[in-house]
């Protein structure tokens, strides 16, 4: 066989592997909508959303520390104290981290709640840089500032879970905002179940910016990882690998009605620097928790999760890129029927809509108001527009972030943000 057929051979098996792979993802997608919007419906109906009112002045509910780990967040970190300090919920105790700010943040707080540094014994169960001062109020008894040498959003976590006080634990970013009731429904459901990754007990992460641990559960563990920037999958991952080793019974769960507000990226360059970011902490989970794809011993986790995050998370972005300049140039060749090619647009079109429109879906079944009709009706547009240029540029991001893992591993980066409006 001459260079030339084995390339054209090879283009066309990789075509074929493309519409294979497309369709196998829009199934397990389409199958994970189906399962999502039947447990939901079945959960509203149930009353789950109004379930939570029975414990608003219930003394029964764990007292919980809520994590806040700030860097140069001047914009808003004293609105989200605020905020915060309307919550619903019984007992509970707020902890700014500042992880070696370089702005007013540390300023900001302190004059806005008439702060004073206080003597405190810390115990380090978990190693972390150097604390400065712990600062206090009378004035808001509940709140703590706690100020430490810079080492990261993982070492600012791990920082905050030394000095709480109370089992359970919540992660915050300090340019997120949770709804009044939020940590009242999450509070009451931690032991149920949600969704579909979380129906098997095999979902592999928790958002950064809103999810809540036992405490000794983390630290058990040893803390949030340093020097990666996924530590919300990273810990979660630990968390799975480590009690299954143990032999203890747990559940890492979903819940749909505990809602948390966060700025999203206001330019296609933070954009990139998410993008890339998260694919890059994506892959740094996977390569550190290897010895778990494929292992009978973690279950689902190992058998399903790890290996779907593996081949459609992690290296869908460079098959999908992949797929975007080749079959174009094998149709220009001649090595592509047009129906072949019209076929796979259309699929890969039809996935990305289906995905958003379910989302959507999902979204208004459970928040009914959270949007307008308008409102609607416009994001319904863009989920159908995001295919024509939005979705392929999104992909380049994720595969700059594979490609630049090495260099940009332990590089966070930094999203501009901009003040709440109040």
């Amino acid at each position: 066989m001459s260079f030339l057929n084995g390339v054209r051979a090879f283009i066309v098996v990789f075509n074929y592997f493309c519409m294979a792979f497309t369709i196998l993802l829009s199934i397990i997608y389409i199958i994970q909508m189906f399962v999502s919007l039947i447990r939901v419906r079945k959960n509203y109906e149930k009353g789950f959303s109004d379930d939570f009112m029975r414990y608003e002045d219930s003394n029964n509910l764990l007292p919980i520390s809520l994590i806040i780990p700030a860097f140069n967040e001047q914009e808003n970190i004293v609105q989200n104290i605020r905020s915060l300090m309307k919550i619903n919920y019984p007992s509970y105790e707020i902890l700014v981290v500042n992880d070696g700010s370089t702005d007013k943040t540390k300023e900001l707080v302190i004059n806005a709640f008439n702060m004073k540094p206080i003597e405190t014994s810390i115990r380090y169960q978990i190693p972390t840089k150097q604390i400065r001062g712990v600062y206090y109020s009378q004035k808001y008894p509940n709140l703590l500032f706690v100020d430490k040498e810079n080492g990261g959003k993982s070492d600012a976590l791990n920082a905050g879970i030394n000095i709480s006080s109370y089992p359970l634990f919540t992660c915050l970013d300090a340019d997120s905002r949770i709804e009044k009731d939020a940590l009242l429904r999450l509070s009451i459901e931690f032991i149920k179940d949600s969704r579909t990754w979380s129906a098997t007990n095999s979902l592999l992460v928790v958002s950064g910016a809103f999810g809540l641990f036992r405490k000794q559960t983390v630290i058990d563990v040893g803390g949030y990882k340093q020097n990666t920037i996924g530590e919300d999958m990273e810990i979660v991952v630990r968390i799975h690998r480590h009690l299954r080793k143990k032999k203890i019974k747990y559940k890492v769960i979903f819940n749909e009605l505990s809602i948390c507000w966060t700025q999203g990226p206001m330019s296609m360059n933070d954009i990139r620097s998410q993008r890339r970011r998260w694919q890059i902490g994506l892959m740094d989970t996977l390569i550190s928790h290897r010895a778990m794809t494929f292992n009978p011993y973690y279950g689902m986790v190992g058998m399903f999760s790890m290996p779907y995050n593996w081949i459609f998370e992690l290296f869908g972005a460079l098959i999908e890129t992949i797929g975007y300049f080749l079959i174009p140039f094998s149709l220009i060749m001649g090595e592509l029927n047009m129906f072949f090619f019209v076929m796979y647009f259309l699929l890969a079109v039809m996935l990305g809509v289906i995905l958003s429109e379910g989302s959507l879906v999902l979204e208004q079944y459970t928040h009914r108001a959270a949007m307008s009709a308008k409102q609607s009706i416009a994001i319904s547009v863009y989920a159908i527009l995001e295919n024509f240029g939005y979705r392929q540029i999104i992909s380049l991001f994720r595969l700059e972030g594979i490609l630049k893992y090495r260099k940009l591993r332990k590089t966070w980066g930094k999203i501009k943000r901009k003040e709440f409006e109040q």
